[in-house]
């Protein structure tokens, strides 16, 4: 015989916002991120104006986070994140910026603009998972699985952060 606190607090998933031109990215980086926070729910849109729509309008809860692609569909990734950063609920909303490029140079106008983040996609699904876990294991929400060397890549030449005031 067991008993069952009926009381408890179900455990509230964080949602992650990903924002990319394609649902093969969008599905390759939803797994990553499960693998390394099984915990969060990721709602993920092609269309940057319809994540706005739907972040701006129709979400209950704000996102935790947020993951854009710089090359977007129907709307630039420097807008995007302008929208965004406008917005005040989002004040406390890490966001990150990645794309199949990302030079120093540009990624240090996204940090400017006020990503949290800008880094170049991962090449592959375990860099993925050490680049998500690097960025995500700081955030005091969020439970992420801890990988070997993950500490270290905030070194990598590929990701710049910093932190949104």
């Amino acid at each position: 015989m067991f008993a069952v606190d009926n009381e408890a607090a179900p455990m509230q998933k964080e949602n992650i916002v990903l924002i990319a031109n394609s649902n093969t990215t969008l599905d390759w980086l939803e797994d990553i991120l499960h693998d390394v926070c099984p915990t969060v729910q990721c709602i993920s849109f092609i269309y940057a104006d319809e994540a706005l729509e739907m972040i701006q309008h129709e979400f209950k809860h704000m996102p935790t986070c947020i993951f854009l692609d710089a090359d977007l569909k129907r709307l630039s990734g420097t807008r995007c994140l302008q929208t965004l950063r406008e917005n005040r609920a989002l004040d406390a909303c890490f966001i990150g910026v990645l794309s199949s490029m990302m030079p120093s140079v540009v990624a240090d106008t996204y940090l400017r603009m006020g990503a949290n983040a800008a880094f170049q996609q991962p090449l592959t699904t375990s860099e993925g998972k050490e680049i998500f876990s690097s960025l995500l294991h700081r955030h005091p929400n969020i439970e992420c699985a801890t990988l070997k060397n993950a500490h270290t890549i905030e070194h990598t030449p590929t990701l710049v952060t910093h932190g949104h005031k």
